[in-house]
């Protein structure tokens, strides 16, 4: 079985042994990792990869690079070439990207704070699988979109597990989560406090006070701002020694969230009628101009 990884660097994995391929190839069969919906016609890769010379010699590139893919996995029947198109075949080959999705998918509709440890094991798993963001090394516009989709749903993934972990008291696996977070998004306020939190939750005070400090200048230094009341509230009762109060502010933190991720997806449903009502008068509008076909003559 064929495991592609795209998180991080592209590799190719064989029955536990790394498989070398030319830059040229290591693309293709990315894109018919990531693309593995439907097989793509030889006209769409060719004008997909070089876009910028002449279809012929287009073509020949792509029969080139093809040869280098199936040269390289002969062993293997992961590419279905056909006489006019070129797949992936999903019997022989698996993606990191795909069972990560995969993952998140069964996890999506489930706060964090209510996984099932087998959820928890689910989501564990699936972020360990990102080494990296989607094909880093490449800044063709066919990956960009996709790499900051699995962008946020391994930051959504990490709330998860970081609202969990403080669920269950697990501080230290919350405390790496977190940690986590903030390599994406050094600004994340809700996840500073979480980290204040942890910190203070499990009897390290002066952790929890210096997280503050560096959610302080991280808001500054990237949006010119300064930590929100409730941060500030919760920086008071850590100093303070006051527990209950901490324990307080997590639960305000976790209504908060849900009220704003309601108004986020009420915004989103509004936007998406606004869209099909514009679509839909563009439609009328086109056909309004479209003119009328000749009459047909005997």
């Amino acid at each position: 079985m064929l495991h592609i990884r795209l998180f991080g660097q592209v590799e190719c994995v064989l029955d536990d042994t790394l498989v070398p391929l030319p830059p040229s190839a290591q693309m293709l069969l990315a894109y018919l990792a990531l693309e593995n919906q439907r097989p793509h016609s030889r006209e769409h890769l060719a004008t997909c990869f070089w876009p910028d010379i002449e279809a012929h010699y287009a073509r020949t590139n792509l029969r080139k690079t093809l040869w280098k893919l199936q040269h390289a996995l002969s062993q293997t029947s992961a590419i279905a070439v056909q006489h006019d198109t070129i797949a992936l075949n999903p019997a022989h080959a698996t993606t990191d990207c795909h069972q990560f999705e995969d993952a998140f998918q069964a996890c999506r509709n489930q706060p964090g704070s209510h996984f099932t440890p087998e959820q928890c094991t689910l989501a564990h798993d699936a972020v360990a699988l990102y080494r990296g963001d989607l094909l880093e090394a490449l800044y063709t516009d066919w990956c960009l979109i996709p790499r900051e989709h699995y962008r946020h749903m391994y930051l959504v993934l990490l709330e998860k597990l970081l609202a969990y972990s403080e669920q269950t008291h697990a501080f230290d696996d919350g405390i790496a989560y977190a940690h986590q977070v903030l390599r994406q998004e050094p600004a994340h306020e809700r996840v500073h406090c979480t980290l204040m939190r942890l910190f203070y939750l499990s009897g390290n005070r002066a952790a929890a006070l210096r997280q503050f400090q560096q959610c302080r200048h991280m808001l500054a230094t990237e949006y010119q701002a300064t930590p929100a009341q409730s941060t500030r509230s919760l920086v008071e009762a850590i100093r303070n020694d006051d527990a209950e109060a901490v324990r307080l502010h997590a639960l305000g933190e976790q209504v908060r969230f849900c009220q704003q991720t309601n108004a986020t997806a009420e915004h989103l449903q509004s936007l998406e009628a606004d869209l099909e009502t514009a679509l839909r008068d563009v439609r009328i509008e086109l056909a309004r101009l479209r003119p009328s076909a000749p009459p047909a003559h005997d």
